[in-house]
């Protein structure tokens, strides 16, 4: 039984955004993931997700994908640099993130 997926939920959006992919793929795999396991699908469970751009606008990076760490710390919903990547690769599970900070700047490794 296909359930309705609230399409205008922040939870459905930021997976959107996130993922890369079209709405209709993203909703497709949505009602799959609610039906048989009650949840929406982590970004690595969405084929060809692609996470690298939405991280790198919301996060403020650079061409060398650096950051301040104020912004690192505040995207990733973190007090210090390892919970950061910690809590990043929890949400962005198609990327592997490591992360160095250099004075008042992070280097992010992808």
């Amino acid at each position: 039984m296909l359930g309705c997926i609230n399409k205008s939920s922040s939870e459905f959006q930021r997976l959107k955004s996130a993922s890369g992919l079209p709405e209709h793929i993203v909703e497709a795999y949505c009602r799959e993931y609610s039906d048989r396991y009650g949840r929406f699908p982590y970004l690595d469970e969405l084929p060809e997700a692609d996470s690298f751009p939405f991280l790198k606008k919301e996060m403020n990076l650079s061409n060398s994908n650096v950051t301040s760490v104020s912004d690192f710390l505040r995207f990733s919903q973190a007090t210090d640099i390892q919970q950061g990547i910690i809590n990043l690769n929890n949400e962005f599970r198609d990327l592997e993130i490591d992360a160095m900070q250099i004075g008042d700047k992070v280097k992010l490794y992808v």
